[in-house]
């Protein structure tokens, strides 16, 4: 009976010691920037599933806008943009940890502020970011994947303006001919098959479309 006792009694602990581990979507959640300024603070994170953008009021202490977003690097920072909400959202984040970011919320003025945590180049492959790893160039769309930080992401384009209408993280999946590359995140599934023969198109498939064929191109850096 001691021994029945014992037994059920360890099985209890250790039910209760996996109800209460931590999350672990929490524990996998990667920041990529913080800005703070007097008002606001703009995180951007990737929690594995995609780029996304969290607000929190510092003065009402409440949290109004996490949403997916999308990013736009250039040589002295990173502008990230949210892709949903109900007023539109710009955080800049500089390079250089020792320079001011901002906030802009719709068509009021710049919140100014300062970045959190690490330096927003550290890993960054290369010292550059936003290194391409493949751009295929369609007729009608254009779809780059690069490296941010450690993060793949890709990024959809209507050609020939250029908008964007997608960026997300995505995933690689090798074939016997190439690699393809698949959206985590978006209204859209977009498949991107970049073959291991420059010389044979790559093809961009958007949900269960047609593929279009295209290019491969090279550029510095996406723009």
């Amino acid at each position: 009976m001691k021994r029945w006792l014992l037994s059920v009694g360890m099985g209890t602990l250790t039910l209760l010691g996996c109800v209460m581990l931590p999350s672990t979507a929490s524990a996998q959640m990667q920041t990529l920037a913080r800005c703070e300024t007097d008002r606001t603070t703009v995180r951007i994170y990737d929690a594995g599933n995609g780029l996304m953008m969290r607000a929190y009021d510092r003065i009402n202490n409440s949290e109004w806008l996490d949403t997916p977003a999308r990013l736009n690097p250039n040589l002295e920072g990173t502008d990230y943009f949210n892709l949903r909400g109900e007023v539109a959202v710009r955080m800049y984040a500089p390079n250089r940890a020792d320079q001011p970011c901002f906030v802009v919320i719709g068509n009021n003025p710049a919140q100014v502020g300062r970045l959190i945590g690490e330096d927003p180049i550290v890993e960054v492959p290369g010292g550059e970011p936003g290194r391409p790893i493949a751009i295929c160039e369609g007729s009608s769309n254009r779809v780059r994947v690069f490296n941010f930080r450690n993060v793949q992401m890709m990024r959809a384009e209507t050609l020939p303006s250029g908008s964007i209408w997608m960026e997300t993280a995505t995933r690689s999946v090798p074939s016997t001919f190439g690699m393809e590359y698949i959206n985590n995140q978006g209204d859209r599934t977009v498949r991107l098959f970049v073959p291991s023969n420059v010389n044979t198109p790559c093809t961009i498939t958007v949900n269960n479309g047609r593929p279009e064929q295209g290019r491969l191109v090279m550029e510095p850096m996406p723009r």
